[in-house]
Protein backbone atom coordinates (compact mmCIF):
# COMPACT_ATOMS: atom_id res chain seq x y z
CA UNK A 1 0.00 0.00 0.00
CA UNK A 2 2.99 2.26 0.87
CA UNK A 3 2.38 5.91 -0.66
CA UNK A 4 -0.60 5.19 -1.81
CA UNK A 5 -2.59 8.94 -1.23
CA UNK A 6 -5.93 8.03 -1.56
CA UNK A 7 -7.18 11.13 0.14
CA UNK A 8 -5.48 13.05 -2.07
CA UNK A 9 -6.55 11.41 -4.97
CA UNK A 10 -10.17 11.70 -4.45
CA UNK A 11 -9.63 15.30 -3.52
CA UNK A 12 -8.09 15.51 -7.43
CA UNK A 13 -10.90 13.75 -8.81
CA UNK A 14 -13.35 15.95 -7.75
CA UNK A 15 -11.73 19.03 -10.29
CA UNK A 16 -13.67 19.82 -13.31
CA UNK A 17 -11.65 19.50 -16.48
CA UNK A 18 -9.34 16.38 -15.61
CA UNK A 19 -6.54 15.81 -17.58
CA UNK A 20 -4.28 12.88 -17.86
CA UNK A 21 -7.19 10.58 -16.24
CA UNK A 22 -6.33 7.76 -18.34
CA UNK A 23 -2.27 8.03 -17.66
CA UNK A 24 -3.65 7.83 -13.78
CA UNK A 25 -5.22 4.99 -14.08
CA UNK A 26 -2.61 3.23 -15.92
CA UNK A 27 0.28 4.51 -13.24
CA UNK A 28 -2.00 3.33 -10.41
CA UNK A 29 -2.15 0.21 -11.98
CA UNK A 30 1.70 -0.46 -12.46
CA UNK A 31 1.95 0.65 -8.98
CA UNK A 32 -1.18 -2.39 -7.64
CA UNK A 33 -2.96 1.10 -6.03
CA UNK A 34 -6.07 -1.11 -5.58
CA UNK A 35 -8.14 1.54 -4.08
CA UNK A 36 -6.96 4.67 -6.23
CA UNK A 37 -7.70 2.60 -9.24
CA UNK A 38 -11.51 1.87 -8.01
CA UNK A 39 -11.54 5.56 -7.09
CA UNK A 40 -10.66 6.49 -10.80
CA UNK A 41 -12.66 3.82 -12.12
CA UNK A 42 -15.67 5.89 -10.39
CA UNK A 43 -15.01 9.18 -11.61
CA UNK A 44 -16.88 10.26 -14.60
CA UNK A 45 -14.14 10.50 -17.39
CA UNK A 46 -15.40 6.65 -17.18
CA UNK A 47 -19.61 6.42 -18.02
CA UNK A 48 -18.82 4.02 -20.33
CA UNK A 49 -16.60 0.77 -20.51
CA UNK A 50 -15.12 2.16 -24.02
CA UNK A 51 -12.46 4.01 -21.94
CA UNK A 52 -11.32 0.61 -20.70
CA UNK A 53 -10.83 -0.91 -23.76
CA UNK A 54 -9.51 1.67 -26.02
CA UNK A 55 -5.65 2.02 -26.45
CA UNK A 56 -3.67 5.74 -25.99
CA UNK A 57 -3.24 6.06 -29.54
CA UNK A 58 -6.94 5.22 -30.37
CA UNK A 59 -7.88 7.04 -27.04
CA UNK A 60 -6.30 10.41 -29.17
CA UNK A 61 -8.83 10.16 -31.83
CA UNK A 62 -11.91 10.96 -29.24
CA UNK A 63 -10.15 13.54 -27.23
CA UNK A 64 -6.67 14.71 -26.35
CA UNK A 65 -6.50 15.39 -22.92
CA UNK A 66 -7.21 11.50 -21.82
CA UNK A 67 -3.87 10.45 -22.09
CA UNK A 68 -0.69 12.76 -22.26
CA UNK A 69 0.63 13.55 -25.10
CA UNK A 70 3.33 16.68 -24.99
CA UNK A 71 6.83 17.13 -24.13
CA UNK A 72 6.65 15.14 -21.30
CA UNK A 73 4.88 12.73 -22.91
CA UNK A 74 3.94 9.25 -21.29
CA UNK A 75 5.64 6.58 -19.45
CA UNK A 76 2.85 3.72 -21.09
CA UNK A 77 3.30 2.32 -24.63
CA UNK A 78 0.91 4.01 -26.94
CA UNK A 79 -0.43 0.81 -27.89
CA UNK A 80 -1.73 -0.68 -23.90
CA UNK A 81 -4.91 -0.40 -22.57
CA UNK A 82 -5.42 -0.83 -19.07
CA UNK A 83 -6.55 -5.03 -19.22
CA UNK A 84 -3.62 -5.59 -21.21
CA UNK A 85 -1.17 -3.33 -18.23
CA UNK A 86 -2.58 -4.64 -15.62
CA UNK A 87 -2.09 -8.44 -17.21
CA UNK A 88 1.11 -7.65 -17.64
CA UNK A 89 1.64 -6.87 -13.96
CA UNK A 90 -0.06 -9.94 -12.87
CA UNK A 91 -2.25 -7.98 -10.10
CA UNK A 92 -4.96 -10.15 -10.13
CA UNK A 93 -7.01 -7.93 -7.56
CA UNK A 94 -7.27 -5.20 -10.58
CA UNK A 95 -8.31 -7.71 -13.51
CA UNK A 96 -11.21 -8.22 -11.61
CA UNK A 97 -12.09 -4.95 -11.10
CA UNK A 98 -11.78 -3.71 -14.45
CA UNK A 99 -13.71 -6.82 -15.86
CA UNK A 100 -16.14 -6.03 -13.75
CA UNK A 101 -16.37 -2.38 -15.22
CA UNK A 102 -16.15 -4.33 -18.76
CA UNK A 103 -12.58 -4.22 -19.94
CA UNK A 104 -11.96 -6.51 -22.51
CA UNK A 105 -9.31 -7.48 -24.79
CA UNK A 106 -10.51 -6.79 -28.46
CA UNK A 107 -9.51 -9.05 -30.95
CA UNK A 108 -6.84 -7.76 -33.43
CA UNK A 109 -7.38 -6.99 -37.03
CA UNK A 110 -6.23 -10.11 -39.26
CA UNK A 111 -2.88 -8.95 -40.03
CA UNK A 112 -3.29 -10.37 -43.54
CA UNK A 113 -6.59 -8.32 -44.45
CA UNK A 114 -6.37 -5.98 -47.14
CA UNK A 115 -8.51 -3.14 -45.72
CA UNK A 116 -7.25 -0.25 -45.23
Amino acid sequence: MGNEHLEVTELLLKKENLARVGDALLLAISKDYVHIVEAILNHPAFPQCQRLTLSPLEQELQDDDFYAYDEDGTRFSHDITPIILVAHCQEYKIVHILLLKGARIKRPHDYFCKCT
